[in-house]
């Protein structure tokens, strides 16, 4: 299993960001109003004790501001529904029919059935998660769910799973239909990615063990900030989980004749 501290690092990390959604970097005046809920769950004859037996589960999310009515909706059935893949990823069985509130009870339910078959694990399961608003305009509302998990094996999984909502329209800004020069876009984002990991912009990537022997590739989730586009690689995405993640900022400035930014600036 990765090193307690390293865990408790990675949680710490998740409450810090969670307690900033509100800075200014998050909310901007001219974007929507959101608010913090979270779905909360502990069980288990280990929850006094540290490392214990005990299952937990700590979701903490944004909520857009019901009164701006289709929009609002759209955008938080958009996180709900995210955060029920997770609960359905960690209970196969279950399915998209069951609310929040079930899927969490569920999953509960899972450790102590498993508990009653194994008495003498001793390991807890756990799902954290936090978010952060990167950037909330009058044009985009970007969002980052970071989600940690574990229920047994070598390590916890922790990944990020994003969230560019168009306004008003509430529509997912796809990053493919910002391109307005491909080539050039995807020779500076390699560009970025070498320099993020330490490699030289004539290394091949391949031969440095990313990517699975396959071309550079883009991950699937990214955010924009204040500053640029942020490209967020999770494990597995470039590499093996050695490596670990991959983020990286590109300001805007570089981005100038390669994507459209109507949408966002």
């Amino acid at each position: 299993m990765k090193s307690p501290a390293l865990a408790a690092l990675f949680l710490a990390a998740i409450a810090l960001i969670s307690c900033q959604n509100n800075s200014a970097k998050g909310q901007q005046s001219t974007g929507l109003n959101f608010s913090t809920a979270t779905l909360e769950r502990q069980d288990g004859p280990g929850c006094d004790t540290e490392g214990g037996a005990c299952v937990r589960l700590e979701m903490v999310y944004p909520l857009a501001d019901e009164a701006k009515g289709p929009l609002a909706a759209r955008i938080n059935d958009s996180i709900r529904h995210a955060m029920s893949q997770v609960l359905i990823t960690l209970n196969p069985e279950e399915s998209d029919s069951k609310n929040l509130e079930q899927l969490a009870d569920q999953f509960v339910a899972s450790y102590k059935s498993f508990l009653a078959e194994a008495p003498d694990y001793v390991l807890g399961w756990s799902i954290e998660m936090g978010h952060e608003i990167h950037l909330n305009s009058s044009k985009i509302a970007s969002i980052e769910l970071m989600i940690s998990s574990f229920t047994g094996g070598a390590h916890p999984v922790g990944y990020s799973n994003t969230f560019n909502f168009l306004l008003p329209s509430g529509e997912l800004l796809l990053l493919d239909k910002m391109m307005t020069n491909r080539a050039g876009f995807m020779q500076l984002a390699e560009k970025e990615f070498k320099l993020t990991r330490g490699l030289p912009e004539t290394a091949n990537l391949q031969e440095e063990g990313y990517f699975f022997g396959e071309p550079f590739s883009l991950p699937s989730n990214f955010v924009f900030t204040a500053e640029g586009l942020y490209i967020i690689y999770n494990v597995y995405e470039a590499g093996a989980y050695a490596l670990g993640p991959t983020e990286y900022l590109i300001p805007y400035e570089k981005l100038e004749g390669l994507l459209n930014l109507d949408n966002i600036l």
